[in-house]
């Protein structure tokens, strides 16, 4: 065997451990790359997966925090109409207890009036009671008549006479005054009793009308009160579900980077698989 046939052999030789070596260099390259691109793969797969839930996510705390903002809406409408009504209600109660003093104070003018007209009333029923008879005025004049001389007999029983006529009619006129006076506090007293039995009835209306009130006033505020927590509650889960979704959305944003990242990786692995696979076909 001539020394350039030995020479070509050798090279060729050469050339082909350079060939093989190159291939099983090519082949582990492109089986890491395989690898690395099936992990890549695996991690846009989940990143895809939880961009898709982090997606469903935001869009459930986006509808339910828009009810959040709803509710809030309806209970401060609510709010405002408990407000006026409350505050209607204390304006009427006030009112209400205004009335009341008024016809307290109406009352008890009427017992004061109706105190006064019993007591002149009843003094002057005694003073009827106590009046002389005719009887005992008749007894006095005769007692006169007696004890007077003989020889002016005639004329003391006319004098006398005369005399039981005059008063006898001065007392008939007094005591038909204290009588019709009587008679017209008599009246009046029926009256000042029906207007203090009226002013009464509306003390007791007036007191349950103020009642009523004051039960309305105190349900009205309890459940304002009560409007004002939901409200706060409500702020505070529409603040809480805004942060929320704003950390989901940032999530979002994250991966979605990521993802890009890794999907950008991918393809640049998979060029590097055709160019490895172009050059062990070249090979």
């Amino acid at each position: 065997m001539s020394k350039t046939v030995q020479q070509s052999l050798l090279v060729l030789g050469i050339l082909l451990l350079i060939s093989i070596g190159s291939a099983v260099f090519i082949l582990v390259q492109k089986q890491q790359l395989a690898a690395q691109n099936e992990y890549l793969q695996g991690q846009l797969t989940d990143a895809e997966s939880r961009a898709q839930m982090l997606s469903k996510k935001a869009g459930d705390l986006e509808s339910q925090l828009s009810g959040v903002r709803r509710d809030l809406d309806e209970k401060s409408r609510e709010n405002k109409t408990l407000e006026k009504k409350a505050s209607d209600a204390d304006a009427e109660l006030r009112r209400a207890k205004d009335d009341m003093s008024r016809l307290e104070r109406d009352k008890r003018e009427w017992d004061d009036r109706l105190q006064k007209m019993t007591a002149e009333r009843d003094r002057l029923t005694k003073e009827l009671q106590n009046r002389p008879t005719q009887d005992k005025i008749v007894e006095k004049v005769v007692e006169k008549v007696v004890t007077v001389p003989a020889a002016g007999i005639a004329r003391s029983e006319a004098g006398s006479g005369t005399t039981i006529v005059v008063e006898n009619k001065a007392d008939e006129e007094y005591w038909a005054k204290v009588l019709k006076e009587k008679s017209a506090l008599e009246i009046e007293i029926g009256d000042a009793k029906e207007k203090a039995a009226e002013a009464m009835l509306k003390v007791e209306e007036a007191k349950k009308t103020a009642s009523d009130l004051e039960i309305e006033v105190g349900r009205l505020k309890n459940e304002r009160e009560a409007i004002l927590r939901k409200i706060k509650y409500g702020e505070e889960l529409a603040d809480n579900l805004s942060i929320e979704l704003a950390r989901s959305r940032n999530e979002q944003r994250v991966i979605k980077e990521m993802a890009d990242r890794v999907s950008a990786e991918n393809q640049q692995l998979r060029s590097q698989v055709k160019e490895l696979t172009s050059t062990k076909v070249a090979l």
